[in-house]
């Protein structure tokens, strides 16, 4: 009698008024229904669990892509191996126009931020405190 009450709720009012043939009727009845729900509810966290796993998986394995070419960008961007690049011997001199227009653009770009910074903030050595505080940081070194 309990147990059926606490697979199926539903049958809870009715069970006092059953007789031992109509509640294990009742029982053999609702159980089918009830294993269908189990699994249904099984096949269900089972997928989200693989629908989790394969994002995570997709997540991280993106990210190391993404920092293994960051990685191998910065590497080849630095002294080390351009020096390695332009004194290979290979043969011919290796064609630098794309570091050479990217250091053109940076210097470029470092140009016009220091004419717009001149534009916004005056020339401090017009001022006699910032004259005073140089000196003072020269002879402190």
């Amino acid at each position: 009698l309990l147990y059926l009450s606490d697979l199926a709720p539903a049958v809870r009012p009715r069970l006092t008024a059953m007789t031992p043939v109509q509640l294990t009727a009742e029982l053999r009845r609702q159980l089918p229904l009830l294993r269908a729900d189990a699994e249904s509810q099984q096949r269900k966290s089972l997928s989200q669990a693989k629908r989790d796993q394969t994002l995570f998986a997709a997540k991280y394995f993106f990210g190391g892509l993404v920092v293994a070419v960051l990685l191998l960008l910065i590497f080849e961007n630095t002294r080390p191996a351009r020096q390695a690049r332009i004194f290979s011997h290979e043969g011919d001199a290796p064609s630098l126009k794309f570091e050479d227009s990217v250091a053109r653009g940076v210097g470029k770009s470092v140009r016009a931020i220091e004419s717009f910074g001149d534009l916004i903030l005056p020339d401090l050595s017009s001022f006699r405190w910032y004259r005073r505080l140089r000196r003072w940081l020269r002879r402190e070194k």
